[in-house]
């Protein structure tokens, strides 16, 4: 039994040592597909070995002259891949293309041979234990569910990782993709801020000291809220809506558990126009996405109709047909980010809504806005809601 232990182990360590050699001719010699197929072979022979040398030494005794000649054979026709490997194909890895295709092709037939040989050793050496020994082959294909199974948890564990990885790495490009939005921001012209002010949050413009860095720190960093100092340094104000990011845009994505009070702005303008105008009044038109509650978005058409005597007339007026897409707007102001939250809640009156519902907003002369809806206009009588005009300064 020592002697076969001593040819198992002799047969698997030439095996890994063929294998390195294998390894570093594939990228020399366009023999692809033999050379997989050696290394195949050598994984098997080396495998199917060490499952043999788990089995009992009194349970190989009966064919041990057998299993000892196809070790023997198996050893020879190893170095003799090895030699013609290292001796014969390395030695022109150096050099030109020419010589190593006519070395391969030299040699090409007896490493075809040879491998081959070794894989009718490998059979014969599975026929050998499975015929003379059943409890042996029982054995054998114990151990090999085993290793199929652990190679199986190590799959799942590497597919694991990777879908960690990728979360983490979505995760990161979302706060990038943040911190670029709200540089963009601070670079505005005071007309452009003032469509932006729908879309992001609203302490970005009014408070020079929540600047990019800040917003990194208040979302990598825990705060305190009994330090005055995290207060005092702007890095602990509350952030509101930002642009969607790769993160809350995919799949996996709850706006309800991304955050006890949602990032997500409640009412998004995503195109304007002026519908008509006159010397005592101008209707401006609207398409709004509309967030209800979580996973509830409507798409709105709404109708803004302003009195000249309104203090919102100057505020209001589209300067040139345009619309917003991506991070680009064309030049034109849209609606007062306080007269848009005074809509926003009048819309949050109205409960049910329908999918591209149309509404209409009316401003009185007194700055009184109302909100009449367009689909069922007898349903509730129009609500009223009164608002403070927008600081542009």
């Amino acid at each position: 039994m020592a002697e076969i232990l001593g040819l198992i182990a002799s047969v698997i360590t030439l095996a890994h040592v063929l294998d390195a050699t294998v390894k570093r001719a594939r990228p020399f010699f366009k023999a692809e597909k033999e050379f997989q197929k050696l290394q195949a072979s050598l994984s098997e022979s080396a495998r199917m070995s060490s499952l043999i040398a788990e089995i009992k030494a009194e349970s190989l005794d009966s064919s041990s002259g057998r299993l000892t000649a196809i070790l023997l054979d198996s050893q020879r026709t190893i170095e003799q891949l090895n030699r013609i490997i290292q001796g014969k194909l390395l030695r022109h890895k150096n050099g030109t293309d020419r010589a190593r295709r006519k070395s391969w092709f030299r040699h090409k037939s007896k490493v075809v041979k040879l491998q081959s040989a070794l894989r009718a050793l490998r059979d014969d050496l599975l026929a050998t234990v499975n015929v003379n020994n059943p409890h042996n082959a029982a054995g054998l294909k114990d151990a090999s569910v085993r290793l199929d199974r652990r190679v199986e948890a190590i799959h799942k564990n590497l597919l694991d990782a990777n879908r960690t990885v990728s979360l983490h790495t979505s995760a990161m490009l979302s706060i990038l993709s943040s911190l670029h939005a709200s540089s963009h921001l601070e670079s505005m012209p005071l007309e452009s801020r003032m469509l932006y002010r729908g879309f992001l949050a609203e302490a970005l413009e009014s408070n020079n000291s929540l600047t990019t860095e800040s917003i990194f720190e208040n979302r990598t960093q825990p705060t305190d809220d009994r330090d005055p100092g995290k207060v005092e340094s702007g890095s602990h104000l509350p952030l509101c809506a930002e642009p969607a990011s790769l993160l809350e845009l995919s799949h996996n994505f709850l706006p309800e558990s991304y955050t006890s009070t949602s990032l997500i702005p409640k009412m998004i303008i995503t195109s304007f126009y002026e519908q008509s105008t006159s010397t005592l009044s101008r209707t401006d038109g609207y398409q709004v996405l509309y967030f209800q509650s979580p996973r509830r978005w409507f798409h709105i058409n709404a109708l803004l109709e302003i009195p000249q005597s309104s203090v919102y007339w100057a505020n209001t007026k589209v300067l040139e047909q345009g619309h917003y897409k991506g991070r680009k707007f064309f030049a034109a102001s849209s609606i007062p980010g306080s007269l848009l939250r005074r809509l926003q809640q009048g819309m949050d009156k109205l409960g049910t809504i329908q999918k591209r519902a149309r509404h209409r907003f009316v401003i009185s002369n007194n700055d009184t806005v109302r909100l009449e809806g367009l689909e069922s206009p007898q349903s509730t009588p129009p609500h009223a809601i009164y608002n403070t005009p927008h600081k542009t300064s």
